[in-house]
């Protein structure tokens, strides 16, 4: 990552600016605070200290894919909540494309995820997004069928 000057100082402020993509090609914007970049207004909507986890043991062979929950307050968007957007507007967000970038102080900011929303959840007052990594095997299903010709079990698509 090659972030400006800023990051040397000793007053560091950093916002996470989360764009979030629909099926029709348009966009949703969330920020920890307001701000403006490449004409675009990310709202200061996030309320949670989201962190993205993810691990990999090399020794036992296995790793977990990296996820991350954002929390955002149920806004006023474009006249009405933006709950009702999210679950019964025209535009689809599920299984869409979610970038974070990190923000420190002015500086150009550095995109450090590419997501997939998994789930949309809400309280009636926040509203949860669960986000997941992109995974090579996403919406591929493997055989289960199996048909057995002589002494060998052969799947079948």
């Amino acid at each position: 990552m090659a972030y400006g000057s800023s990051i040397k100082l000793g007053n560091i402020k950093e916002n996470w600016l989360v764009k979030l993509a629909n099926r029709q090609g348009s966009y949703l914007y969330f920020a920890f605070s307001d701000v403006t970049y490449s004409s675009n207004y990310y709202r200061g909507v996030i309320t949670n200290k989201p962190s993205i986890r993810e691990s990999i043991d090399l020794k036992k062979s296995v790793s977990k894919t990296s996820n991350i929950s954002i929390d955002i307050t149920d806004f006023e968007y474009q006249g009405s909540k933006i709950s009702k957007e999210l679950f019964g507007g025209t535009n689809n967000y599920i299984n869409q494309v979610v970038t974070v970038h990190s923000q420190i102080n002015n500086d150009t900011p550095q995109q450090i995820g590419s997501f997939r929303l998994v789930d949309i959840s809400t309280n009636g007052i926040k509203i949860s997004l669960s986000l997941a990594t992109h995974r090579p095997w996403d919406f591929i299903e493997f055989p289960q069928d199996q048909v057995t010709a002589e002494t060998k079990n052969i799947y079948v698509p």
